[in-house]
């Protein structure tokens, strides 16, 4: 087995495992921070936020592609069936991107100070989308 191991390039091993949990652990402690900052009123913990939302959202796109080339680039469309979990982890990902891209847009549009309601939707809706998408790949995996 450890011949086979050794045999294999490393640039035939998934590499969207190793990265993924970089932007989930980013966007979703800056999630946890919002809900923390909104429910005690601690305006410290805003120095934290931005920091934590663009390091995720920047670190997004390299794990999307790793994503996309392990699981064949874009021959993954091709036969797409509605019933697989993968079509949906990368939809339901999709979505939380484009929702942490939105309120880094928001963020900086307000210069930090974006509406308590709109803050906590935003943040909420991406921690939602990162779960949905992590229980989409434990099916996959697991399954």
């Amino acid at each position: 087995m450890l011949r086979s191991v050794l045999a294999t390039s490393l640039w035939d091993m998934p590499i969207h495992p190793a990265l993924v949990h970089f932007p989930i652990a980013f966007l979703f402690t800056a999630s946890v921070v919002i809900v923390a900052r909104h429910a005690t009123g601690r305006v410290a913990l805003e120095r934290y936020i931005a920091p934590l939302l663009v390091t995720g959202v920047i670190t997004l796109p390299v794990v999307m592609l790793a994503g996309l080339r392990d699981a064949g680039w874009l021959d993954l469309f091709r036969d797409a069936d509605a019933g697989q979990p993968l079509i949906w982890h990368a939809l339901v990902s999709t979505g939380a991107a484009a929702s942490a891209t939105s309120h880094v847009a928001v963020r900086v549009r307000f210069e930090g100070k974006p509406n308590r309601i709109v803050d906590l939707s935003l943040a909420a809706t991406t921690a939602w989308l990162l779960v949905a998408t992590g229980l989409l790949a434990g099916e996959m995996v697991y399954s």
